[in-house]
């Protein structure tokens, strides 16, 4: 039961995120950031999940430039990481990677 309410809430913020980035697609902001701030700034909340797990998070953060909508690359990522959290056996190790190869960017993570 309780996972289920776990799951039902996250895909009620996964609709409201989607939501909210909705009315901005016409006007469409381009993020000029990099995929490594992305997972900078959301390090922490998924180190705590990790450590919940007892699971070895580690960052192995390049630059790349990266265009599109800062809140939607945000959950893309948040939704890379929170499956490999989840689907990962405990006591596993699990590492983001950004960077870019062939000048495109990338975000990765292996387990």
């Amino acid at each position: 039961m309780h996972s289920a309410t776990v799951r039902i809430a996250r895909l009620a913020n996964q609709l409201l995120a989607l939501a909210r980035a909705e009315p901005r697609r016409a006007c469409r902001a381009a993020f000029g950031g990099g995929p490594e701030g992305l997972a900078e700034g959301a390090a922490d909340e998924w180190v705590h999940s990790a450590l919940a797990r007892d699971l070895d998070l580690g960052f192995e953060l390049a630059p790349a430039s990266v265009s599109g909508d800062a809140l939607l690359l945000r959950e893309a990522l948040g939704n890379l990481v929170h499956n490999s959290i989840e689907y990962a056996p405990r006591g596993g190790h699990i590492t983001v990677r950004t960077g870019a190869r062939n000048g495109r960017p990338f975000i990765e993570n292996r387990g």
